[in-house]
């Protein structure tokens, strides 16, 4: 932690995909073996995978490197997880509104420069 130069242990519960991830870490460089601390019905209960990252992220930036590549809207491109349509019409409207782009999406001297 930064603030206080203390490390620190942040509890928190993790997907299915996560936890099995990292048990094959256990045994990766020599015998190992790792120790599941929850139920079985807690297993049962937890997501599968974890939720992608881009789906939570403010897009802002995204948004303008794709207007830099000259596809504003994304399009044509393949995405491991796509985009939310609603955030990057909120990142785009942001650069318009920043003066880092134009209407039609392309980048103004500003938006380069930022």
């Amino acid at each position: 932690d930064s603030i206080t130069g203390m490390d620190k242990l942040r509890v928190q519960r993790i997907s299915v995909a996560s936890a099995d991830q990292r048990a094959g870490r256990a045994g990766r460089l020599a015998p190992g073996v790792a120790y599941r601390l929850w139920s079985e019905t807690s297993h049962q209960s937890r997501d599968a995978f974890t939720r992608p990252q881009i789906v939570d992220s403010d897009l802002t930036p995204l948004a303008l490197e794709l207007s830099l590549w000259g596809v504003p809207d994304g399009g044509g491109l393949t995405w491991l997880d796509a985009p939310p349509e609603r955030a990057m019409r909120e990142g785009r409207a942001q650069l318009l509104e920043l003066g880092a782009t134009h209407r039609d999406g392309t980048v103004t001297e500003f938006g380069r420069q930022i």
